[in-house]
Formats: C-alpha cells, sequence, structure tokens
C-alpha cells in the first residue's frame, strides 16, 4: 500500500477559498487512517490519535493559520 503520509493535499490557505475541497480531502485521509473520530466532538478518541491527526492536519495548513492555532491540541479545535 501506498504511503498515505505522501497525500497529495493542497494546505489550506488563508483566504479558505478552497476550503471544500480541502476538507474532503483531508477527511479521506483521516477515515483511512482510523482518526475521522479526532475531528468529531462528540467522540471519545485517544491522546495519540488526536496527536497524529493533529500532525496531519497542521502539515496541511497555511503558515499564518498554523501559526494562529499553535497552542491548540485537540483537532476539533482546528476543524
Amino acid at each position: 500500500m501506498s504511503n498515505l503520509a505522501k497525500l497529495d493535499v493542497v494546505a489550506l490557505d488563508v483566504s479558505g477559498k478552497h476550503y471544500m475541497s480541502w476538507a474532503l480531502d483531508i477527511k479521506m485521509h483521516l477515515r483511512s487512517n482510523g482518526f475521522l473520530s479526532t475531528i468529531n466532538a462528540s467522540e471519545t478518541t485517544s491522546d495519540e490519535s488526536k496527536a497524529k491527526a493533529m500532525v496531519f492536519l497542521r502539515h496541511h495548513l497555511h503558515d499564518n493559520l498554523r501559526n494562529e492555532y499553535i497552542t491548540r491540541e485537540d483537532p476539533v479545535d482546528l476543524w
């Protein structure tokens, strides 16, 4: 199986102009790795799962957005 960490997802721009396609790509990746529940506030997930989801989400954010949410540790906050 190919390395899904190398998934070609364009970083979310500050303007949010391609948010819908970004969100669909992110959801597919999180679902394929068993982390979709990390962006649902009503779900209980492990700290390890949250951390893995945060690494992926932060990697796919524009630098300005990444800096704005630098103190956040829960994927729900970014979603």
